[in-house]
């Protein structure tokens, strides 16, 4: 079917990048999937992938940020629990 090139960006030095293909299978979900990525992508939308790449060497993303990042998306669950807004 298709293939997307994906680029990482050190967000400490944006001239610091790594890049990889995704090989897209011809099914229906896949293309319900480029179809969905294309949107986001035409929206300007950001796409977070904080948690997808744990474990690259000399990444931005210590333990100390990904602690403070976890207790944040903690709170947020827990809040909408309590109260049903954000």
């Amino acid at each position: 079917m298709k293939s997307i090139k994906v680029v990482l960006r050190n967000p400490l030095d944006k001239t610091d990048t790594l890049d990889y293909n995704i090989e897209v299978d011809d099914s229906q979900l896949s293309r319900d999937w480029v179809t969905a990525l294309k949107t986001e992508l035409q929206r300007n939308s950001l796409l977070e992938k904080n948690f997808c790449f744990l474990g690259f060497p000399r990444s931005a993303r210590n333990l100390n940020y990904l602690c403070n990042e976890l207790n944040a998306a903690v709170f947020k669950i827990n809040l909408f629990n309590r109260t049903g807004i954000w």
